[in-house]
């Protein structure tokens, strides 16, 4: 992804969340995608790629879960690293007052694919 194209992506994103607040939803932690340095070149991503989590997309479960994937075609998981924050941190913050930062991080699966 050009970095150009990855700019306005992250433009566009805020005008999503922008409508998704505005109609009462809450953005509950975020997500980081393409943490795996190998496969960077291939998609022309030359960086881990940030997004919110939201209340009324995020699912929690105690041990096993279960989703429909009936009308998915091709549907894919892909892994993510997800975590919240207790507070926003410095914008010049170090390695040591991002983690300061965490108030909770666990794994998790973004479920993408075409709906039929």
């Amino acid at each position: 992804m050009a970095r150009q194209d990855q700019k306005e992506a992250y433009h566009a994103a805020l005008l999503v969340r922008a409508l998704r607040e505005a109609r009462g939803e809450h953005v509950v932690g975020y997500k980081v995608g393409f943490t795996n340095r190998t496969i960077l070149e291939r998609y022309q991503v030359f960086a881990p790629i940030w997004g919110p989590t939201w209340d009324t997309t995020v699912m929690h479960y105690d041990g096993r879960g279960k989703v429909c994937l009936q009308r998915t075609s091709l549907p894919r998981l892909e892994p993510e690293v997800v975590f919240g924050l207790s507070r926003t941190p410095p914008v010049d913050a170090s390695y040591d007052e991002l983690f300061d930062c965490l108030d909770w991080i666990t794994p998790g699966f973004e479920g993408s694919g075409a709906n039929r």
